[in-house]
């Protein structure tokens, strides 16, 4: 629902108006998200059909520990679809979000495979954040 709000609101309109428009995770996300829990692809694909496809899609592969550590500071912010803990348990909180990580990577590089309509740039990436955008540019360019 945040998604359909924040597209209706805000990417639709800085789209009419030619703007670039750069998003942190969009349907993409949706797509690996409601895949690792089960949901049908013929269903995610009929409720990402309402938004636009991005011209292109950068995706940060950072390894899952990093991922992990800069979580934390920000673990009490986050609800447990985002982490992973409403639908699978491995132990304790740290291994099912590792791998939770594990399977959203997994997820994301099968529908990479599948994209013949847009560019996608993987950036792989274990470095801190300051360095990421100039591997970004770096891979675009």
């Amino acid at each position: 629902m945040d998604l359909v709000f924040r597209y209706e609101k805000e990417i639709i309109p800085r789209i009419e108006r030619n703007e670039i428009v750069i998003c942190d995770r969009y349907i993409e996300t949706l797509e690996v998200r409601d895949g690792i829990r089960g949901v049908p692809q013929d269903l995610i694909h009929k409720n990402i059909k309402i938004f636009k496809k991005p011209d292109i899609t950068i995706f940060l592969d950072i390894d899952k520990n990093l991922i992990f550590k800069r979580m934390i500071d920000q673990m009490d912010k986050r609800s447990d679809y985002i982490l992973g803990l409403d639908f699978m348990s491995k132990g304790s909180k740290r291994e099912t979000m590792l791998s939770y990580l594990d399977k959203q990577r997994i997820r994301y590089q099968e529908i990479f495979k599948d994209y013949d309509d847009r560019e996608v740039f993987i950036v792989k990436n274990e470095s801190e954040k300051e360095k990421i955008l100039k591997n970004i540019f770096s891979e675009v360019n």
